[in-house]
């Protein structure tokens, strides 16, 4: 009966092992390792099996001594066919080399199987162990020490592969349970108390996995181009001035390209009759926006395609237009590849290309099913494709399991992403929900490694004396947002108080912060380090002083600019000229009565934050 047995268990643990496929390595110990996993799969499957056909009549000891002799047997059958001298080949590769690649991890698995061993022994165990139970935890140790030296050895890879990173980690569990489970059979213990363990072991097992999924998913290579940021980091606020050249223009608004064609076939028939013969719209908008007769067809592209390699292979420098109709959404790295277009374009050459944005996806939901379950829905894809890509180590199990696809990007954030590569956006138009862009190729991609991301970001300003200084302040707005300024100046234009119109860069939730003056508290720490008074003048950039009069500029600047702007206390934030007014009435009481006119000017502002007579925004 136990013969059937162990030829049952033998031959399926050689096939699952693939012992009998010997592979050719100069290493013996690799050579052999086959069949050292089969005999420990083998242990685990005989206990197992035992213990279901309760085969309690057989000496433990004639079962241990049969394995550990057919082990043994096989192990130098298999010298032999490795034709080298026994005694070399155990000198050198059957003894394993005990070595810690990590200390950490070993004593973090130490310290893990411990409590699992101290919380079983003296909590959970229904039968009082006996002092025999002491010799059955220094076998745990000693199978758990056996079977992860064995296996992994303490360390945990960082190879791209999650499964090939973690296999040998699971391997080291699987060898270990089928160690215990083998040792609780020839031990006799206390049915009751085998459970115990076992499950016991099994939930130290579930953990410990859990946990090293958990490393593996920090320290794996984060392959896009999404900002690794922590929860307060803060970056500067970096804007890029990018003006369109008017000569470069038709009269009725219309790019070109400075390129004549000289093809028989020119682009624009093959993109009314061939590429977009089904999108009649899209081809209208972009014939509107271009002068197709002037780019040749020879140095076009266009596809539909994710996969970055149909834009490597092409010449730097070559092509004059390139259209992707596949949405970037779906994109991994987005910046590397407006990147990788903007190099094989020539310099004024056409980038084509789409996304959904984000109020597109929310449009989406509500046409597809009823109000309540579009929510529902909605609220799911805006936490999993728009918050996780941007959160601390949330990001890294996003693109883990998605690879990036179908990803939510606001228009703001696509624009933005396309200035920050070396793009100037020429025209936009949203059909059937997705966000078609003309971009133009006006310079190389910039060297900002770190576009702002995080809730916290800080802006270069003036202090007194002309000191450059930084002003903390909450985001509000949507990354990559500070490359649109001028797109959004030139587009839309001004308000009277010289905020800009249609402003779509604010987020949802930035519109309240920028009502309630939250956006503005981290300012305090201005405070705290003297850059700032809690009132006084506006921190103003380089760029936007450049609208101040030179000796207006002079004066200012010998003094403190304040975290409350004058023109809050005194309600005129109207444009520039009202704000240059509030100012000079400020910096004239100051000078008479310094301290009392700050307290004056901070109530005033108070009041008119608090009566909502003027807003942040």
């Amino acid at each position: 009966k136990y013969f059937g047995i162990y030829i049952g268990a033998w031959a399926f643990s050689s096939l699952v092992t693939r012992k009998f496929v010997k592979i050719t390595t100069k290493s013996f110990s690799a050579y052999i390792k086959p069949n050292i996993n089969a005999f420990f799969l083998m242990l685990g499957i005989i206990a197992f099996i035992s213990f279901k056909v309760e085969m309690i009549d057989i000496s433990r000891w004639v079962l241990l001594l049969s394995l550990t002799i057919s082990f043994f047997v096989e192990v130098l059958i298999e010298t032999i066919r490795y034709k080298l001298k026994i005694r070399l080949l155990f000198k050198r590769h059957l003894f394993i080399t005990l070595k810690i690649n990590s200390f950490s991890t070993f004593l973090f698995e130490f310290l893990l199987l411990t409590v699992a061993i101290v919380l079983m022994a003296k909590y959970y165990l229904p039968v009082s162990p006996s002092k025999y139970y002491f010799i059955f935890y220094a076998i745990i140790y000693f199978i758990w020490l056996v079977s992860s030296f064995y296996t992994h050895q303490f360390s945990i890879s960082v190879k791209e592969n999650y499964f090939k990173a973690i296999y040998p980690h699971i391997k080291s569990l699987i060898f270990f349970m089928s160690l215990i489970l083998f040792n609780l059979f020839i031990l006799r213990l206390h049915p009751k108390n085998q459970v115990v363990i076992l499950e016991s072991l099994l939930i130290f097992s579930s953990i410990y996995f859990i946990l090293i999924t958990f490393v593996f998913i920090i320290r794996h290579p984060q392959k896009t181009d999404e900002v690794a940021i922590k929860y307060f980091s803060v970056n500067e606020i970096k804007a890029k001035t990018i003006l369109i050249d008017s000569e470069e223009q038709f009269q009725d608004g219309r790019h070109k390209i400075a390129s004549p064609t000289s093809e028989i076939q020119s682009l624009k028939e093959k993109l009314s009759y061939v590429y977009l013969r089904k999108n009649k719209k899209l081809f209208e908008f972009i014939n509107n926006s271009l002068e197709l007769d002037s780019i040749q067809v020879g140095k076009s592209e266009i596809l539909k395609s994710r996969d970055p390699y149909n834009i490597e292979i092409i010449p730097d420098e070559y092509l004059e237009l390139f259209m992707n109709l596949h949405e970037i959404n779906d994109l991994r790295q987005i910046n590397k590849y407006f990147i990788k277009v903007n190099e094989k374009l020539q310099l004024n050459g056409i980038y084509i290309g789409l996304f959904e944005p984000i109020k597109a996806r929310y449009s989406r939901y509500l046409k597809k099913y009823p109000y309540f379950i579009a929510m529902f829905f909605y609220v799911f894809d805006f936490i999993w494709k728009r918050v996780f890509p941007k959160l601390p180590f949330l990001q890294k199990i996003y693109f883990l399991l998605t690879n990036g696809k179908n990803r939510a990007i606001s228009k703001a954030e696509g624009l933005g992403r396309l200035y920050y590569c070396g793009f100037e956006v020429i025209a936009i138009k949203q059909l059937d929900n997705m966000l078609y862009f003309i971009a133009k190729k006006v310079k190389e991609p910039g060297n900002d490694s770190s576009p702002s991301y995080g809730p916290l970001f800080k802006m270069k300003r003036i202090g007194k004396n002309g000191k450059k200084i930084f002003v903390y302040k909450f985001r509000t707005m949507h990354p990559y947002s500070e490359y649109l300024h001028n797109y959004m100046a030139k587009a839309y234009g001004y308000k009277d108080n010289g905020k800009l119109k249609n402003d779509f860069r604010k987020t949802s939730w930035g519109y309240f912060l920028r009502k309630t003056w939250i956006d503005e508290i981290p300012q305090l720490y201005n405070w705290i380090k003297g850059d700032l008074s809690l009132v006084g003048i506006r921190a103003f950039s380089d760029e936007y002083l450049k609208n101040y009069p030179i000796e207006f500029k002079q004066k200012r600047e010998k003094f403190k600019p304040g975290c409350i702007p004058t023109y809050v206390s005194l309600n005129m934030d109207k444009g520039v000229e009202y704000r240059i007014k509030s100012e000079e009435i400020y910096m004239k009481q100051k000078m008479k009565h310094p301290i009392w006119t700050d307290v004056k000017f901070f109530w005033m502002a108070v009041y008119n934050i608090v009566t909502n007579k003027i807003r942040s925004d």
